[in-house]
């Protein structure tokens, strides 16, 4: 099961679907979003200033283009 992006807790249902994706609606905050790999803005400036990758390394290490 997904934990929610807002409260970090494992209360997610799926709450219908949006331009083909999942979405998901968190029954102890109540917030509503499309489901998928959602980046976390504190890990990626770690990985860059205390690690000091570059952004390929950084886009390689998330799977994503042009961070």
């Amino acid at each position: 099961m997904q934990k929610c992006f807002f409260c970090g807790l494992n209360s997610m249902i799926r709450f219908g679907k949006r331009d083909g994706r999942q979405l998901y609606k968190c029954n102890s905050c109540g917030r509503r979003f499309i489901g998928g790999n959602h980046l976390i803005a504190n890990d990626v400036i770690a990985d860059y200033v205390e690690h000091k990758m570059i952004l390929s390394e950084l886009s390689f290490k998330y799977a994503k283009s042009g961070l």
